[in-house]
């Protein structure tokens, strides 16, 4: 859920951010392959993924080597493949971009050590800094 949040934020962060927000977001696809030892924790993930709304096809061998034909499928299983949703980006670049909105909105930045958090429930109140 996390991912899929963080997605939407990139996919409009120039209407968050301004026309020069730019990290440098890449959306493509990513493959992870699976012998026949993986193939039951693959399996079991995919599951997952694809029941939290990722798109994540599930396909064996035969359906790799025709997807991708550059690919070897020797000692291949099956492969769970990222169709979107999925891609990179410039930490550094995203990073710079959260500072400026912060700074522009008169949010101070302090650098301390925590030494100690207040906590009512789950919520933290007061953090203690050196």
């Amino acid at each position: 859920r996390l991912s899929q949040f963080t997605l939407k934020l990139f996919r409009r962060l120039k209407e968050t951010f301004g026309a020069d927000a730019d990290i440098g977001f890449r959306e493509g696809g990513y493959l992870i392959l699976a012998g026949e030892a993986g193939l039951p924790i693959l399996k079991a993930n995919h599951e997952t993924q694809v029941a939290e709304g990722a798109d994540i096809a599930f396909e064996d061998a035969g359906q790799l080597a025709r997807r991708f034909p550059w690919l070897s499928v020797e000692g291949i299983s099956a492969g769970a493949y990222g169709r979107s949703g999925e891609g990179w980006f410039d930490a550094h670049a995203l990073l710079t971009l959260f500072r400026k909105a912060l700074r522009d909105r008169k949010i101070d930045f302090i650098t301390a050590s925590a030494t100690g958090i207040s906590r009512e429930g789950n919520r933290v109140t007061a953090v203690s800094l050196d």
